[in-house]
């Protein structure tokens, strides 16, 4: 038998004892077999064979991001630094006595900070968590890649299907000058200058 990750077989001592534990990879294997599982980008993903020969990674788990900020010191205005990457997210404020608030005001102006604003100063925390706008969990990212001062970006994803492919530059998603899938493994986007961000396909 393989083993990609660690197996402990043993009998579980207490509920958090884990009988299978799957090794975090930074990035999907060069050579990916059906049935493989991989724990990659805080999600888990298996290899399947839709067309024969032709690996895809298929989401077995979603991903919902949070952050926790920490406020220590009475405010009246607090500073979330959440780095999700995304203004969109979702705040909410506990106060130091365990009750809920809501700010005056959540200024998200800032793609990867939130600014809070109270009309006391109050101490407590503030989980920042982001979903897609339905509340759901975000987007199943299968392929990143990224690109430095480039005009033509080349996506050799791999993942044998046409992805829907989401461009940014910036910290922004943008709408590049054209996005063509070449085959089911790659796709070419061009822009009217040289940029510099990443895809995701989905």
């Amino acid at each position: 038998m393989k083993s990609y990750g660690d197996l402990d077989f043993q009998s579980a001592n207490s509920v958090n004892d884990a009988k299978v534990r799957l090794a975090i990879e930074t990035d999907f294997p060069q050579s990916p077999l059906a049935g493989r599982i991989v724990f990659v980008g805080k999600r888990v993903l298996i290899c399947i064979d839709i067309v024969a020969g032709v690996p895809v990674w298929v989401p077995l788990t979603n991903e919902i991001d949070s952050y926790i900020h920490t406020q220590t010191t009475p405010a009246t205005t607090w500073t979330v630094d959440h780095n999700l990457n995304n203004n969109n997210v979702f705040v909410q404020v506990i106060t130091a006595d365990g009750h809920t608030v809501w700010p005056d005001d959540i200024n998200l102006s800032a793609t990867n900070t939130a600014v809070l604003t109270f009309n006391a100063a109050i101490t407590g925390r503030a989980v920042a968590m982001l979903g897609s706008l339905s509340g759901t969990p975000k987007d199943n990212v299968v392929y990143q890649q990224s690109f430095t001062n480039q005009q033509v970006w080349t996506v050799s994803h791999g993942l044998g299907y046409y992805p829907v492919i989401r461009v940014y530059v910036g910290g922004y998603q943008v709408q590049p000058v054209s996005i063509v899938n070449d085959s089911l493994n790659s796709a070419t986007v061009t822009f009217s200058s040289a940029e510099s961000g990443f895809v995701n396909c989905i």
